[in-house]
């Protein structure tokens, strides 16, 4: 099914066959891209605008998935990997970015935080829980963090 628009066009396309399904779309000052292999327990959604783009991957038959985005002048990284039993958060947003990263199997928490005016870094142990909040009210965005250590 393809559809051809005054300002821009997308195209849906499903092979069954091969148990997976693809859909383009391309409108005047962007375009979005879908993929879905069920085949191989993952689907690829990848999307950019006019300024930015953004990408998630996630493959449930290797326990994982992976967000990527890229927005104007900063962009954010989110990986997981629930096989193996760990997280990693990355964020670069504008003047400043901060850092997530969690290994359950080896069981430590580390949070690195690296403003434009200083850095934070907290690593406490499994059986405690911590609360991040970053705030920056100049670039009109806020960042929360919630870990929970059961």
């Amino acid at each position: 099914m393809t559809s051809i628009q005054s300002l821009g066009y997308w195209v849906v396309t499903s092979i069954l066959s091969h148990g997976y399904w693809v859909v383009t779309s391309i409108q005047s000052h962007g375009y979005m891209v879908v993929t879905s292999i069920q085949s191989h327990g993952n689907w690829v959604v990848a999307s950019k605008l006019s300024h930015g783009y953004w990408k998630v991957t996630l493959n449930l038959s290797h326990g994982y998935w992976i967000v990527t985005s890229n927005l104007l002048h900063g962009y954010w990284k989110v990986t997981s990997n629930l096989l193996h039993g760990y997280w990693i958060v990355t964020s670069n947003l504008l003047r400043g970015y901060w850092v997530v990263t969690s290994n359950l199997s080896h069981g430590y928490r580390k949070v690195t935080t690296f403003l434009s005016h200083g850095h934070l870094i907290m690593t406490p142990n499994l059986w405690h829980r911590y609360y991040l909040m970053t705030s920056v009210m100049s670039h009109s965005y806020w960042i929360i963090i919630t870990i929970h250590v059961a």
